[in-house]
């Protein structure tokens, strides 16, 4: 008997990793500005343009971080009532991980 034979035979891998590219939008906002004004904005830009954004992966770009966790909350809540699929935070380093973790499926990219 060779070697070759007493050799357990590799198994097909069960999982593919592949690349993928997502285009998504970037939504850039003054965390100090969350407030009903920046809302009522967004909203109206939304409404305008609801095909446009119905569905929409979004990336929220907070520079600077928002100092009241509730205002970021109620932003991600507000554009995810609307259609939009936010899934990722730029500059939010600074910001209780708890905090981020309580969002939902969002990745952290800290730039």
């Amino acid at each position: 008997m060779s070697d070759r034979s007493a050799r357990p035979r590799a198994q097909a891998a069960q999982f593919q990793v592949r690349g993928r590219f997502l285009t998504a939008l970037a939504l850039r906002i003054d965390g100090s500005a969350l407030d009903d004004a920046l809302l009522a904005q967004l909203d109206d830009q939304l409404g305008r343009t609801p095909q446009f954004f119905s569905g929409a992966p979004v990336v929220l770009n907070l520079d600077p971080a928002p100092a009241d966790p509730a205002r970021l909350r109620a932003l991600v809540a507000r554009l995810r009532g609307q259609g939009l699929r936010v899934f990722g935070l730029e500059n939010a380093g600074a910001m209780d991980p708890a905090l981020l973790e309580a969002l939902g499926p969002v990745s952290y990219i800290h730039l």
